[in-house]
Parts: structure tokens; C-alpha cells; sequence
């Protein structure tokens, strides 16, 4: 199952930071492959929380519809997701405390269609995610540390 992961050190509490990354509606703010959403954003996350976002990754549009399956805030939550032709994925947030304020960690694993061959389809996709996913976690340090 393909994965990308990364973590960043932001200088504010982890109160602040769950405060972004907690709330779907700001995903825009932060999260460079979002596209928008379908339907209504929850203005609250906790267990068993839903949404559908809008991505867009490596030239590909998509929907994924997300669940919220564990929220500990301000320290964890763990989303699943189902996307097209039986895609699914798991995105994790960690946020402990640095030496100067907050280390917020995610990690996402998704498992494209097609089994071993669709594991090496997803390989640039892999790649080009990864970017994106350092690119998100720097807007999100901008966002909060200022």
C-alpha cells in the first residue's frame, strides 16, 4: 500500500494548531491538493464526523468521502477514506509537543485500484503526493506561526 508521510515543527501550542487542522473548513487554507468539497462541512470534528472533498493529484480530480474514526484532541485523529473504483485511503494527524511549541505529523496511506500493478500505477503518483504533502505542511506552518 503506497504511503507519504511528514512532520514540521510549528512555534505555537498544539491547541492552535488542532484549532487548522481540525477543522475541515479550512482545509483550503493548507492542504494544497484540495479542490473544494461536496455538500455540506462539518463546523465540528469528532468520531464518526463525514465529509467529501474534492482532490486533485498529479493532473487527477477526485472525490473522497471521509469519515473521522478516531479524534483525541489536541493530539490525534485518524480519517478513513473511500474514493473511486474501490480506492481507499488512511490519513493520520499527530500533533506533540517540540522544544518550541508543536511537531505536527501526518501520514496517509491509500490503496489504488488494481492490486500489485495498480501499487506500481501509484508510484509517480506517490512521488508528486509527497511533494504536495511537504508543500501542505509548510502552508500550514505559515498559516499558524505567522
Amino acid at each position: 500500500m503506497p504511503e507519504q508521510r511528514g512532520s514540521i515543527e510549528i512555534g505555537v501550542s498544539r491547541e492552535a494548531v488542532w484549532d487548522v487542522v481540525s477543522d475541515p473548513s479550512r482545509l483550503g487554507d493548507w492542504t494544497t491538493i484540495h479542490r473544494g468539497f461536496e455538500g455540506e462541512v462539518p463546523s465540528k470534528v469528532e468520531e464518526r464526523t463525514t465529509f467529501t472533498q474534492k482532490l486533485e493529484v498529479a493532473g487527477q480530480e477526485f472525490s473522497v468521502d471521509w469519515t473521522a474514526e478516531e479524534v483525541d484532541a489536541p493530539s490525534r485523529m485518524v480519517w478513513k477514506g473511500k474514493g473511486p473504483a474501490g480506492t481507499s485511503a488512511e490519513s493520520t494527524y499527530n500533533l506533540s509537543e517540540a522544544e518550541e511549541g508543536t511537531k505536527f505529523t501526518y501520514s496517509i496511506e491509500f490503496d489504488p485500484p488494481g492490486g500489485k500493478l495498480g501499487d506500481i500505477a501509484a508510484k509517480p503518483v506517490e512521488s508528486q503526493s509527497q511533494e504536495e504533502a511537504n508543500a501542505s505542511l509548510k502552508r500550514l506552518k505559515r498559516l499558524v506561526d505567522g
